[in-house]
């Protein structure tokens, strides 16, 4: 995947996120050595709230940063990055947080937004819903 221009706001994200990424990870083998000393081990639980997914991209980029904890799109990110690996590719896996990041062509995601299901729409799926499954048993009944 070719790497476009990054704009200045999102290329300070970017390297603030990859100095406290490598702070993160120093702290982490230090703890890790401590732990080892100590016998000790500690799972990282995090909370519902803590636990993000973030898309991050500019208009001058032609990349998505899709930094999730989420395992179902974790899931998709993973079978889209296998599937076209120049399109996606995971950039980040943290086992200890349980977090990862992929980069992934702006082509390659689209933000879909659901209009609210008013009463009325409800009824009528409703209604089709009965007429079809009435219709379907009489089928099978006859068939």
């Amino acid at each position: 995947m070719e790497r476009p221009q990054k704009s200045g706001v999102l290329r300070a994200v970017q390297e603030m996120c990859a100095r406290l990424q490598a702070e993160l990870a120093g702290n982490r083998d230090v703890l890790s050595q401590i732990r080892k000393k100590k016998g000790i081990e500690i799972i990282m639980n995090l909370t519902k709230e803590e636990k993000e997914t973030i898309l991050l991209t500019s208009e001058a980029d032609d990349i998505w940063s899709v930094y999730t904890f989420n395992t179902a799109l974790q899931k998709k990110l993973a079978a889209f990055a296998e599937r076209y690996p120049d399109h996606c590719r995971l950039k980040i896996k943290d086992a200890e947080t349980g977090s990862v990041t992929y980069e992934v062509a702006k082509a390659g995601v689209t933000i879909r937004l659901n209009a609210p299901y008013t009463e009325e729409r409800r009824r009528t799926a409703r209604e089709k819903a009965k007429a079809f499954m009435t219709g379907a048993g009489k089928e099978a009944e006859n068939g």
